[in-house]
């Protein structure tokens, strides 16, 4: 996906909480920050969700963990392992977008 798709891409998710569009990959996302200078990381992740039942500690269904992607940068932190990234994409969308704005207006001064 280039830079102008990954955008595009995510103004349509920032519309609406319950557009069906998936979110561009956090790979597109870390190229499309870097193609406006703004510093971040990207990392490899392993989420794993503990629980308690009667004393015990228990790993959930993930056993190991889930793997993923953590990308972060100021503001602005998105980690695919974690379960409530796609429900939370809305506001993913619309957190990356201000970045770019801000770097925009940053730019043009």
């Amino acid at each position: 996906m280039n830079i102008q798709q990954t955008i595009e891409r995510l103004k349509e998710i920032e519309k609406s909480v319950f557009v069906k569009q998936r979110m561009p990959t956090i790979h597109d996302i870390s190229k499309l920050l870097t193609h406006y200078n703004i510093n971040h990381t990207l990392s490899r992740s392993v989420n794993v969700v503990e629980h308690r039942t009667k004393g015990r500690n228990y790993v959930n269904s993930r056993y190991n963990g889930k793997e993923g992607w953590e990308l972060k940068s100021d503001g602005l932190h998105l980690d695919t392992s974690d379960s409530y990234y796609s429900t939370n994409k809305w506001y993913h969308a619309k957190s990356i977008l201000e970045i770019i704005i801000v770097r925009n207006e940053q730019r043009a001064n």
